[in-house]
């Protein structure tokens, strides 16, 4: 990651549901100023799923937003016996298909990751097929990490597939769109994911820290550690846009 000045994202802490209603609700806020396509990049997981249905919620409001959203991957990886269910199994599931059949988006605008052979082949493709998009707002919304790596390891807060630690140089260092790695400390070890350099170039980013098991994470990041030990604080750091970090843990 480039060298970058910190700049403190706005905080929101409530419940579960009003978490989800302010991140859709930012997500709509871009996608309705603009005068034409955005890019919404999301991750996997149970919160992205509610901030998913919370679009399809109040998406009926929004139609002209919800017409120029164009969905990608913030990362990526294939099926394994551990991890049979991938990012885009959750998102076609609780966006794509729901909004489809909504009438609130047509297929044109989802982008799912084409997986290859050659791993970095994969993602410097990827990142051309969003770069295709041309000059249009981006939003991010980068889902935390909490627990513990396979190792036993603490998870202070990884983000996408952006993991704590010097091994992961690489993918901090890097200024592409998206880069493969081959030893994620959770499974399955061969992912692909959003570059930090490329996440703090975006208009807004979205951390959310949601349920008790990731408490460790909002411990991280209120404790200020840096971005490459508690990668969630790559909210802090946005270099023209705009950070938040919304979160449904009291205390």
């Amino acid at each position: 990651m480039s060298t970058a000045t910190e700049n403190k994202a706005e905080f929101f802490q409530a419940d579960s549901a009003s978490v989800f209603h302010r991140a859709a609700t930012l997500i709509l806020n871009v996608a309705d100023a603009a005068k034409g396509p955005i890019i919404l990049m999301m991750p996997g997981g149970r919160t992205v799923s509610g901030v998913c249905q919370t679009l399809l919620q109040i998406g009926p409001a929004h139609k002209d937003g919800m017409s120029r959203i164009n969905l990608f991957e913030a990362d990526s990886f294939a099926t394994s016996d551990v991890r049979p269910e991938t990012n885009w199994d959750v998102l076609s599931a609780s966006l794509m298909k729901p909004a489809i059949d909504a009438g609130l988006m047509d297929k044109s605008q989802f982008h799912p990751f084409t997986l290859m052979d050659d791993h970095e082949a994969a993602a410097n493709a990827y990142g051309l097929q969003l770069a295709g998009m041309g000059t249009v707002p981006r939003v991010v919304i980068l889902g935390t990490g909490g627990g513990e790596f396979s190792a036993g390891i603490e998870d202070t807060g990884h983000v996408a597939a952006i993991f704590p630690g010097p091994a992961f140089e690489h993918v901090w260092s890097s200024n592409k769109r998206y880069v493969a790695l081959h030893d994620a400390p959770k499974p399955p070890s061969t992912r692909y994911t959003a570059t930090p350099n490329f996440i703090l170039d975006s208009d807004v980013v979205i951390g959310l820290i949601t349920t008790e098991g990731k408490r460790n994470a909002l411990k991280n990041y209120r404790a200020g550690m840096a971005p490459r030990d508690c990668p969630i604080r790559l909210v802090d750091f946005m270099r023209h846009g705009k950070g938040y970090l919304l979160t449904d843990i009291k205390g």
